[in-house]
């Protein structure tokens, strides 16, 4: 029996609609085919919708962090050579950095689509913004350990 793809549930009455999915890296990848319950189709919609306008964004944001991070390294690497306070610049450099990593999934709740699959689309949206919860709770710990 096919399951509901926004929570889950194996339901005899489901709708089948087609919605604008982009793939892993953001880019357009077409409609897509969905099973939902029929209450759940609008929702289903609407989120999927948000999902296709800022993917591609939402990805560009997670590369362009990634090479902040690595550039980052070089200063540390100098500051660590000259005998400085690597911890203390370590905070000043990659807490800015944890910030938006933190922060995109508690606004932007997107789940890989293994993980939609596998527990449904609401459930994912919970999963993705604890998970962001959990990073911003270590981000301000990390940062206020220590002083």
């Amino acid at each position: 029996m096919e399951k509901c793809v926004w929570c889950n549930r194996s339901e005899r009455r489901l709708k089948n609609i087609t919605v604008e999915t982009p793939n892993r890296f953001g880019l357009n990848a077409g409609g897509k085919k969905m099973a939902v319950c029929p209450e759940h189709a609008p929702r289903l919609k609407k989120f999927y919708f948000l999902v296709y306008r800022m993917a591609k964004w939402y990805v560009l944001v997670l590369v362009l962090v990634g090479v902040l991070a690595l550039l980052g390294l070089a200063p540390l690497v100098m500051i660590d050579q000259q005998g400085g306070n690597v911890d203390f610049w370590a905070k000043v450099i990659y807490a800015p950095l944890l910030l938006p990593v933190a922060l995109l999934p508690v606004v932007f709740p997107f789940a890989t689509p293994e993980t939609v699959k596998w527990m449904g689309v609401r459930n994912s949206i919970i999963l993705a913004r604890l998970l962001g919860v959990c990073l911003l709770g270590f981000c301000v710990w990390w940062v206020l350990h220590g002083v």
